[in-house]
């Protein structure tokens, strides 16, 4: 899957990274060149679930940090 290829699902790299506690891989996608525009459109899925909330589902302190120090809210559905 390309980095903003999206599956069935809606979901991206980014957030089967997150999901699965990849932060090391998170990291590389996340600084790949997108904007930050970009970054919101491709990394929203359609039920409003971004990649914080799954890196907090699955336990990943240093993918949830690098997250909310990247703008992701668990509040919101968009990058700040």
């Amino acid at each position: 899957m390309k980095e903003n290829q999206r599956d069935h699902q809606g979901q991206t790299s980014i957030h089967y990274c997150a999901m699965y506690g990849q932060y090391h891989l998170l990291c590389i996608l996340w600084t790949s060149g997108q904007s930050i525009e970009d970054k919101i459109m491709e990394y929203t899925i359609q039920t409003g679930v971004n990649p914080l909330h799954l890196a907090c589902s699955s336990f990943s302190v240093d993918t949830v940090i690098f997250l909310i120090n990247n703008g992701l809210s668990l509040t919101e559905t968009t990058i700040e």
